[in-house]
């Protein structure tokens, strides 16, 4: 089991450096999933925010692994699979179509209608944590993907458009570029956050997952957005709280904060305490940095 992270302030709802901005200080970090050290890359250890998980590390990376497979055909061919049991098959089914309509979507059917034990939830939401890992990388690989795509692009362009001066580029030559441009951005949104999993169900997860007293800080701008609309998370920094706050804290320079502690339920739009979901009562305390920018478009 990995040593749990002191006196840190873990960064939602993504667990990859690259989703939020730079300027935080060393004492923000993203959730770190579980996965065992070869998961560091060139990383500092100390880079992600740990805590207690139920899976050990070997279990999180086999688990990695085998929804790193679960493709489409994959998920078809297995859902078919007759079980000892016609409860088991059910719940076997059920989670593989909640990954299917996770990656998908970044979406999940609401979770915690059937009667189960808490460690059987923590090990479901770990699950789902891992997968949205997953999800994020992928989205980093097409964000490469595309950079490079559109630098070829470009330089293809630039061939064409100069290889004679004597004269404008062709209206067929002007078509197939503004194609070759196109295509990536067909496939690949400007806004990555759009095939990110949805913040929500990342919120639902981490209360599931996250030690009472955990405080959060977010950059998001799907979350500041939200927030702003529902009317949450909107009080200046106190001086009770900048003491509560690990020594040099600071957010990155062109952001608001503000912060924010409300019921787990309403932080993810719900009007209501949930009866079937018991763990959304939890309060978290919430530090929110708005770029400057989405205030003025506000």
């Amino acid at each position: 089991m990995q040593k749990e992270s002191d006196d840190s302030i873990v960064y939602v709802p993504t667990m990859h450096r690259e989703f939020f901005p730079e300027g935080f200080s060393g004492c923000v970090k993203p959730l770190w999933p579980g996965l065992s050290s070869r998961y560091w890359g060139q990383r500092n250890p100390d880079a992600w925010h740990k805590i207690s998980l139920p899976y050990t590390p070997t279990e999180a990376a086999a688990c990695l692994a085998e929804l790193t497979q679960l493709d489409e055909a994959g998920i078809a061919a297995l859902s078919d699979t007759v079980a000892s049991s016609r409860s088991t098959a059910q719940k076997v089914s059920q989670e593989r179509d909640d990954l299917k309509c996770f990656a998908k979507t970044g979406e999940c059917r609401e979770a915690g209608k059937d009667t189960v034990s808490t460690e059987d939830m923590r090990r479901w939401a770990q699950r789902f944590l891992l997968l949205g890992w997953l999800q994020e990388e992928r989205v980093l690989e097409m964000e490469q993907l595309s950079a490079r795509y559109r630098a070829g692009a470009e330089k293809l362009a630039a061939h064409l458009g100069t290889r004679d001066t004597e004269r404008e580029p062709a209206d067929e030559d002007a078509e197939m570029l503004s194609g070759l441009l196109g295509m990536m951005r067909d496939l690949v949104p400007e806004d990555p956050a759009t095939l990110l999993p949805s913040w929500c169900f990342i919120l639902d997860l981490l209360a599931v997952l996250l030690p009472e007293g955990t405080i959060a800080c977010t950059a998001d701008q799907r979350m500041a957005k939200a927030f702003a609309e529902a009317g949450i998370c909107q009080e200046s920094l106190s001086p009770a709280l900048l003491a509560r706050l690990p020594e040099g804290w600071h957010a990155p320079e062109g952001y608001a904060v503000t912060y924010g502690e409300e019921p787990m339920w309403k932080l993810i739009g719900k009007k209501a305490p949930q009866s079937d979901r018991p763990w959304l009562d939890r309060r978290q305390l919430v530090i929110l940095c708005t770029a400057d920018d989405v205030l003025e478009r506000a």
